[in-house]
Parts: structure tokens; sequence; C-alpha cells
């Protein structure tokens, strides 16, 4: 499941190829939610909907808009243990410091049941984050024993823990971290201007789909310098196709 809205549903449409092709090869179906959040901001929108679908189905996966799947070979449920009622990966800030990482749900499954919707339930109310960034994320983490202040630590058990797998972090990786650019699943390009993640979403999509051209251009522009150039979006265009 996902959805977008405002400039984020250009987002959308770069990736939801590649959610198309990951749907198709292991037997998904694909639910674009309304991103109706009950007046809180957007990305609360995904409680709800995660709710109402996990009356439906018995797996169920959120992928955010702006995440492109880079590697769809390997289907996510079969890597997650089978009492997990919920999973994510942690992003992990400074890796040869040992720092620690923190859960992100830009990336997140769960599994029906009781203890799913009972976790989904306490998120949503957790009213007093409703305009706090990252939102429900932050109110996961709360529940889940995690800080709020930067940077987050796992400062306490939490009666959640049972039941929550972490999932390798090539399942979530964020550009802006030292993982961004390895090579993994899924490439999520959180936290950049909307312009930004668009150029460089496309520029992944460009190398999944063959366009060779296009996909170098960007390479060397991702690695020259680290923002949109506007001058050469034309070419850019025209490079596109494979």
């Amino acid at each position: 499941m996902t959805f977008a809205s405002g400039p984020a549903a250009r987002l959308l449409a770069i990736a939801f190829p590649t959610f198309h092709d990951y749907a198709q090869r292991h037997g998904y179906e694909i639910v674009v939610g309304t991103a109706d959040s009950y007046d809180r901001p957007p990305a609360w929108g995904k409680i709800p909907l995660f709710r109402r679908l996990l009356e439906a189905y018995d797996f169920v996966l959120w992928i955010d808009a702006d995440a492109i799947i880079l590697d769809p070979s390997l289907d996510i449920e079969t890597v997650i243990p089978k009492n997990a009622y919920q999973a994510f990966a942690y992003t992990t800030i400074w890796p040869e410091l040992g720092g620690q990482g923190y859960p992100c749900t830009g990336v997140w499954a769960l599994r029906a049941g009781e203890r799913a919707q009972r976790f989904l339930a306490a998120v949503w109310e957790q009213h007093d984050l409703v305009d706090q960034h990252p939102w429900e994320q932050a109110a996961a983490m709360r529940l889940l024993g995690w800080t709020g202040e930067f940077p987050h630590q796992k400062a306490s058990d939490s009666d959640w823990d049972e039941g929550t797998f972490v999932l390798d972090e090539e399942w979530d990786m964020l550009p802006f971290l030292p993982i961004g650019y390895a090579p993994g699943r899924i490439r999520h390009f959180a936290k950049w201007s909307y312009r930004r993640r668009a150029f460089d979403m496309g520029t992944d999509l460009a190398g999944l789909r063959g366009a060779r051209a296009r996909h170098w251009a960007g390479l060397l522009e991702r690695r020259v310098r680290p923002y949109y150039w506007p001058l050469t979006g034309t070419l850019r265009g025209r490079l596109s196709r494979p």
C-alpha cells in the first residue's frame, strides 16, 4: 500500500512502475490510498489505511511514495518470521562510530491480527505528536521505548518489542546516510526537496529500465554536484528513452 498527495504525487508516478513489477512478481495487490489523514498531517493517513487493509489481507506492506524498489527478487514477507506482527529497518547514522540506528516507517510491514491492530491504535492515540515530525514514526518509536530527541536511542524495553522484527537496512536505504547508494533492495529518498527526490529517483528508474544514457548522466550529476541542475533538465529528458 502507498499514497501520495500534493507534490509527492509526482514521486509516486516515478516509483509506481517498480511497485507494479514487485507486485506482479510476488503476487501482491497494490492499494493506493486516498491520503485521508482525518485532519492530521498526511503521513498519519497510513495508520487508518493499515487498519482497514489488515481486516482484508493477511500481510500488508507500506512503501513511501518517494522510494524505489531496486531489487525485486526477494519477497519481503519471506524474511519476516511468522510470529512477528510488524517489521521495519533501522536507519544507521554513524556505523563507523558504532552509532545506533532507529526505526524508519517508510518501509513498514504488518501481519493481520489483534496485536498489529492494537499497536496501530496506540500509535494513533499519541495525540501530542500529531504535528511533530516525523509524525506516526515518532509515535511508533515512543511506544517501542525510543527517545524523541536526536540522536535517537533505545532508552527502555517495551511491551511491543516482542513480535517486532528489524529488517536489514538494505530494505530502506536513505541516500543522505552512509548506506544510501550501496547496492540494496529499496532506496528511500526522504528529507530532500521534491525536485531533488524526483531527479534522483528518475536516475535509478532509468537504470532499471535500461535507459543507459540517462542513467549515466544522472550518476555523473549525482556525483559531481549533490542537487538538481535545472540547466540540464532538457538533456536528461531527451536521454530518458531506452
